[in-house]
């Protein structure tokens, strides 16, 4: 099998040098191309090829999310972004129109659409190979039933001897398709499980991007785990930071695990977030890296614009990140911050939903966008088989963008578009000041509020309090209003416990609640 890594050697960095500034002269004079910016290291080289991205958006990559975006957010030549997508609808046609190979690493494969697809798919004379995770592979099996169709799974995911007590997990969630046709090769990579859950009830994103030489790179990754090499029994060097210049774009693939930290994607991440001048929004399902945690927090002291969003899991395990975002101590390996961001880190709770946010992606400056399966964990960096794009391009990144701030607003968080502010509240006197943002009138009449303490006992929490607001108060155009709560509606006096997490700003929640049960804001006390 014929593969490119277009990863810069030492050897080679004259030559690619002179080509990339060639290629700059060109697409400048030709197709207007702008120059983004001049150089950017990986696994310690600097590669000056400088980072492109066309004024039109492009053909050859494409994204979807499954929920909602905003598109009162995109910007300049950006595309609408595409939102409540049903990825089946992506996956099927890009399977039917395939015309010689289907390879997919997708850790749960349970859609009957998908998997109906594949066998026809099969049976049109279309090679079709699967691999999947040890977990998934029963259910799989049952699906396919009686077809040619090989299926592959992770051995169980048995690591070396030694180095964890933990088992990995064959995280992807990606096909190639025609790998070997270079004007049909796409490579499909995803946050989503390929499943019912993943499509249609936790919140996800599906990039699609049409290069052969990105196909091949991932066929390179793929043929190791066919051969029955996963984890860290692979070649854990090759696709560690491989650069690809896609349509005008400068994409970089990152595979996991990793040798070592300073190969890894986490590594490259740090660096992303310490070059960032202006703003770094992200999303994740999990978050327990301290050097991004702490890459972050810098940042957010020296002014940038850092909004989060979690999933309500990862918001109260040990280990998680968002712990230090909040300033609360909780395992040796971390540092809660010590300024907070308390209005711009939001998770998916309360919001009476079962969908879960299993996003993982990064949009740095509105530039650049890093996402696939990998969530910011140490698993995903030493054990698990995982894959990350980052794509330089601020048309995408603003999709991206539009995307996370629907979220974000929905979470309580403020934006431009948002109606509603809670700006001060007093908890000596239970009153709480509320500002309308907007310049029409509104009633809150059966709006209601919710508080929950922030501290944790066995991952729940005490207590939760409501209060619904029954007389006809009118929030006046651009105005403000005071809000006096009933007594004791916030209760700090928890009991210490062995199981109870030590939170050094003592922080509860209070959510504002429309008459449409829709959260309209948030505060921490």
């Amino acid at each position: 099998m014929e593969f490119r890594n277009n990863l810069v050697s030492a050897n080679k960095f004259v030559g690619i040098t002179l080509f990339f500034g060639l290629l700059v002269s060109v697409l400048i004079a030709t197709f207007g191309f702008t120059k983004l910016r001049t150089s950017f290291a990986i696994n310690g080289m600097e590669i000056e090829h400088g980072k492109l991205y066309s004024l039109e958006p492009s053909d050859k990559i494409h994204v979807y999310f499954n929920k909602d975006v905003d598109h009162g957010f995109q910007e300049g030549n950006a595309n609408l972004a595409h939102g409540n997508v049903d990825f089946r609808e992506v996956i099927v046609k890009k399977i039917a129109n395939a015309r010689s190979t289907i390879d997919l690493a997708v850790m749960y494969l349970f859609d009957p659409v998908v998997v109906q697809s594949l066998k026809e798919a099969d049976a049109r004379g279309v090679k079709v190979r699967i691999i999947t995770d040890h977990e998934g592979l029963a259910e799989l099996n049952n699906l396919l039933g009686d077809t040619k169709i090989e299926v592959k799974d992770n051995n169980g995911g048995v690591l070396e001897e030694g180095l964890t007590d933990e088992k990995s997990i064959m995280h992807y969630k990606f096909a190639v398709i025609d790998h070997a046709i270079p004007d049909s090769a796409a490579v499909l990579t995803s946050s989503a499980n390929w499943s019912e859950k993943g499509f249609d009830i936790n919140s996800n994103n599906l990039v699609v991007i049409e290069n052969q030489d990105l196909a091949q790179a991932y066929m390179y990754e793929y043929e190791q785990m066919w051969s029955g090499k996963f984890n860290r029994d692979k070649d854990l060097r090759t696709n560690r930071g491989a650069v690809f210049e896609i349509d005008g774009r400068v994409v970089e693939l990152w595979m996991s695990p990793s040798a070592d930290p300073f190969t890894s994607f986490e590594m490259r991440y740090v660096n992303l977030i310490e070059e960032a001048k202006k703003s770094i929004y992200f999303a994740t399902f999990n978050f327990t890296l301290p050097r991004i945690s702490q890459a972050l927090e810098e940042k957010f002291i020296e002014g940038l614009d850092i909004k989060g969003l979690s999933n309500d899991g990862s918001w109260d395990i040990l280990r998680s990140a968002y712990f230090d975002m909040r300033g609360i101590y909780h395992t040796k390996e971390f540092t809660p911050w010590k300024k907070i961001p308390y209005e711009n880190i939001r998770h998916d709770a309360m919001e009476g939903e079962i969908s879960s946010l299993h996003y993982k992606y990064f949009v740095i400056d509105e530039e650049i966008v890093a996402t696939g399966a990998s969530n910011p964990t140490t698993s995903a960096v030493f054990t698990n088989d995982e894959d990350i794009l980052i794509i330089h391009d601020p048309l995408i990144a603003n999709e991206f963008k539009q995307n996370f701030l629907a979220h974000f607003q929905k979470y309580g968080g403020t934006t431009k578009n948002s109606k509603i502010k809670i700006t001060d509240f007093d908890d000596e006197n239970d009153r709480i000041l509320l500002k309308n943002l907007t310049g029409e009138n509104i009633y809150l009449k059966n709006w209601r509020f919710l508080s929950t303490d922030e501290v944790l006992i066995l991952n729940e929490y005490f207590p939760v309090q409501e209060f619904i607001i029954e007389d006809d108060l009118v929030l006046k155009a651009g105005g403000r209003i005071e809000i006096q709560l009933p007594p004791a509606f916030i209760n700090n006096d928890s009991e210490d416990d062995e199981f109870m997490i030590r939170n050094s700003n003592d922080d509860g929640e209070i959510y504002l609640f429309d008459e449409n049960d829709l959260l309209q804001n948030m505060i921490w006390y």
